[in-house]
C-alpha cells in the first residue's frame, strides 16, 4: 500500500459527482463532508466490543483495540472463511485496501453488508468490525444452508442488472457452494460488455460486483480455476430385486464410475470424493442406514485415489423403510467441501413391499400377516 495521504494534501485527478478534476484541487478540498485527517486501513484499529476506533484521530490509541488485519483474521477463523475472500470482498466493495486517503463511509460500509441496491445502507451494520463480522457470518450461512437462498448448485437464471425488465437474465450453472455464496451476496452476473472491458465500464446493463471479485482475486492470488470433477457410469450392480424390496431389508448398490474430469479423486485429504443425496441436494434419504456418513452421504470412494480415465467404486448399502410404496433415489458424486460433479445422472427406482410375518397357533394352521400385527384369530 502506498504512503497514506493523511492530510489530503495531494492533488486530485479523476471525476467526482460528475465533475472531472486534473489536479486543480487538493484531496482535502474535494468534499466538505469528508475532511482530513484520513486513516488508512493499515493504521486502523477498533475495539470490537465498544466499537471505539481511531478513524480521523491521528495518534489516538484505542483502549482494547485491534488492527483491521486482526479483525479480518479473527472473523475468517471464527466462520471458517478463506481470509482471501474477505480481503477481496472489502476491496471490491469499498477499495479500502489500496486507498491512501479513505473516507469514513468506506469503513462504515466496508463489505457492503446491509447495503441493498434499491435503498440506503442500514445503519444497524455500520462500522468496520460489524461489516467484516456480518459478511463472514453470512458466507458461512450460505455454505451451511445451501437450499435456503436464491441461488443454488445447478442451473440458475441470474439477472445482469437490478432492472431485469430491460436487461434480462443469463442461465448460469453453479458447480459449488462458494460460487453460490458469491451470487447470493451480489446477485448479478456480468454481461459481455462488462467482460470485454475488465478494468473499466461496460454499458447500461452492466453490473460489476462479481466481475470485480473474480478479477481482484485472480490479480492478487492467482487463477481461481481448479481441476474439474466429472464422471460417467461404467456399471451399476445390485444384489437384490429393487422392484420388490421387502420393508426393513437391506440391499447393496455398487457404482463403478469413470473419472472423466481433470482432477484426481481421493478417498482422504481435504476433499474426499463421496456419493451424496441429490434432487434435492443434501436431502435426508429414507434409505439411510448404518455405514452411511450421514443421511445425505451414502458412500465414500473405495480406492485411495482414482486418476482421470480410471474407474472408482462406491458401494451404497440401503435399508428399506417400513412404509411400503414406490421411491426414487438420486445419488451424485461430490468432492466434499469443494464441488458437486456437474453432469452425472442417476435415477434409482425402488419399490418397497410389505414384510410378511408368520404366527403359529397351537394345534392349528400357521397364520401370515404383512402388518406385523396379530389380528383376532378364533381359537375354538
Amino acid at each position: 500500500m502506498p504512503a497514506c495521504d493523511t492530510n489530503g494534501n495531494q492533488p486530485y485527478y479523476g471525476t467526482y459527482k460528475g465533475v472531472t478534476y486534473n489536479g486543480n484541487v487538493l484531496r482535502k478540498n474535494l468534499d466538505p463532508a469528508s475532511q482530513p485527517p484520513f486513516t488508512c486501513v493499515r493504521d486502523y484499529s477498533e475495539n470490537t466490543s465498544t466499537k471505539d476506533n481511531n478513524y480521523g484521530r491521528a495518534g489516538y490509541t484505542v483502549p482494547g483495540g485491534i488492527s483491521a488485519a486482526q479483525i479480518i483474521a479473527n472473523e475468517a477463523i471464527a466462520y471458517n472463511i478463506n481470509p482471501k475472500v474477505l480481503l477481496v470482498l472489502i476491496q471490491k466493495e469499498s477499495s479500502l485496501l489500496t486507498d491512501d486517503w479513505p473516507w469514513a463511509w468506506q469503513y462504515r460500509s466496508a463489505t457492503g453488508y446491509g447495503c441493498p441496491d434499491t435503498a440506503a445502507c442500514s445503519s444497524t451494520y455500520y462500522g468496520f468490525y460489524n461489516q467484516v463480522h456480518n459478511a463472514a457470518r453470512q458466507f458461512r450461512l450460505y455454505a451451511n444452508n445451501p437450499l435456503a437462498y436464491n441461488y443454488v448448485i445447478g442451473a440458475n437464471n441470474i439477472k445482469y442488472h437490478p432492472d431485469p425488465s430491460s436487461c434480462g437474465t443469463q442461465r448460469v450453472t453453479i458447480v459449488n457452494s462458494a460460487t453460490a455464496g458469491l451470487y447470493n451476496y451480489t446477485p448479478y452476473v456480468p454481461n459481455q460488455a462488462a467482460l470485454n472491458n475488465l478494468y473499466g465500464l461496460g454499458d447500461g446493463c452492466s453490473a460489476y460486483g462479481n466481475r470485480n471479485f473474480w478479477r481482484l482475486f485472480n490479480d492478487w492470488f492467482g487463477p481461481t480455476l481448479v481441476p474439474t470433477y466429472d464422471t460417467t457410469i461404467s456399471s451399476v450392480s445390485v444384489n437384490a430385486d429393487l422392484s420388490n424390496l421387502v420393508a426393513g431389508s437391506t440391499a447393496t448398490i455398487t457404482y463403478r464410475l469413470t473419472n472423466t474430469g481433470t482432477a484426481t479423486w481421493t478417498k482422504g485429504g481435504n476433499n474426499p470424493v463421496k456419493l451424496g443425496t441429490f434432487n434435492p441436494t443434501d436431502r435426508q434419504s429414507p434409505f439411510c442406514t448404518t455405514g452411511w456418513m450421514g443421511c445425505n452421504r451414502a458412500a465414500l470412494l473405495e480406492e485411495d485415489s482414482v486418476a482421470p480415465g480410471e474407474i472408482g467404486t462406491f458401494q451404497v448399502t440401503i435399508k428399506a423403510p417400513r412404509q411400503p410404496g414406490e421411491y426414487r433415489e438420486f445419488y451424485r458424486p461430490l468432492a466434499e467441501g469443494l464441488a458437486w460433479f456437474p453432469t452425472f445422472n442417476n435415477n434409482m427406482y425402488i419399490r418397497v413391499v410389505p414384510a410378511v410375518y408368520s404366527y403359529k397357533v397351537a394345534g392349528q394352521a400357521t397364520y401370515t400377516d404383512s402388518s406385523k400385527q396379530l389380528r383376532s384369530i378364533r381359537l375354538y
